[in-house]
Formats: structure tokens, sequence, C-alpha cells
């Protein structure tokens, strides 16, 4: 009697299981399908549609870390009826996964347009933890030339020589120092967005 009512309740956790799993399989679909609508459906040129199906399709399946970057980026370079949206995306796909580098990219153009010394100190946390790649310090020259720091500018752009990055890092910290010792009726504006310069674009689609 015993050893029946035990594989009674094992078949009973199995079922629970496999319902679960199918319940599980069935949302990623359906959080699928929303995603493909709101990246290539009828609703992809307007803002408003792709950000309600974002948020249908997170509610529905939210472990997809790239999605959560699509949608980012989506709402930071297209009109959105929710100015914060493109930072309520980037934050919500790093803490998925906080070692995506586009997503910490793109947290530190979103610091940029707030506060430079935010997005520099952000932007020097992350390069502590992933050093050897020159385009981290090509942001990090590009950053505190933009701030003024040029002798931690130059510090940074010891780490991109040789790099493909080099010479458009150096025209960058180059206009900046230039900007930065111009008589004032003679000095042009900095970029608006330092964190996302010419040949420093980084895509997260």
């Amino acid at each position: 009697m015993k050893q029946r009512f035990s594989l009674i309740l094992a078949g009973m956790l199995l079922a629970a299981v496999g319902a679960a799993g199918t319940l599980h399989g069935l949302r990623a679909a359906a959080a699928q399908i929303l995603y493909h609508q709101a990246k290539f459906g009828s609703a992809r040129d307007n803002p408003r549609r792709i950000l309600r199906r974002c948020e249908a399709a997170h509610r529905l399946y939210p472990f997809n870390y790239r999605f959560c970057g699509w949608a980012a980026e989506e709402a930071y370079y297209h009109p959105s009826p929710v100015p914060a949206a493109a930072a309520h995306w980037c934050d919500a796909g790093l803490r998925l996964n906080p070692y995506v580098r586009d997503l910490q990219v793109l947290k530190t153009r979103l610091l940029a347009e707030r506060s430079l010394p935010r997005a520099i100190e952000h932007w020097e946390a992350y390069v502590d933890r992933n050093f050897w790649d020159p385009y981290h310090h090509a942001l990090l020259a590009e950053l505190h030339a933009h701030a003024g720091h040029f002798s931690e500018a130059l510090e940074s752009l010891k780490w991109v020589k040789g790099s493909p990055y080099f010479r458009e890092t150096r025209r960058i910290v180059d206009e900046a120092w230039d900007r930065e010792t111009a008589p004032p009726d003679l000095r042009s504006p900095p970029a608006a967005d330092p964190a996302a310069a010419p040949g420093h674009e980084n895509s997260i689609r």
C-alpha cells in the first residue's frame, strides 16, 4: 500500500513538472511572437505600440536579456512616448545579465546625457573588470576628454594604440583639447553624445 502511494505521488509530481514545463514553453513562445511583432510586424513604425508589445512579452517571459537590449535601443534611438523607456529596458537587461557590453555601453550613454562624472565612474568600473579590450579604453578616453580631464584621456589613449579605434579617438581628444584652449568666442559646442561618437557605434541589435 505504501509503495503504491509512493508511485501515485511520484506520478503526480511528474505530471506537475510536465505541466509547468509546458506552461513555461507556451509563455516563452507567446513572448517570442510579441517580440517578432514588435521588431518586424505592423507595430514596427509606432513607438507606442512597440513599447506595449515589449511590456507584454516581458511579462510573459522576463528572462530574455537580448530582447531587453533591443527594446532599450529602440527607445533610445527613436522618439518614445515614455522618456525613461530606454533606461528602464537597459536596467532590465543588465539585471538579467550584467556582463553584456552593449548594454553597459548604452547605460553609459544614458548616464552621460545627465552627468559625465557618473558616466565616467560607471564606465571606469566596467573597464577595471574588462581591461584588455582597446574599445573600452577608447570610450573612456573620449568621456574624459569631453569632461576636460585631459591627463586621464591621454592615459587611456595609451591603451588604444595599435587598434582600429586609435585614429578616431585621438581626433576626438584633440578636438576636445582645441575647444578647451580656444578663446571663449571661438569655442564650438561638444558632441551631444560623447559615448556615441563616430567610429564607436556599438549596436546591440
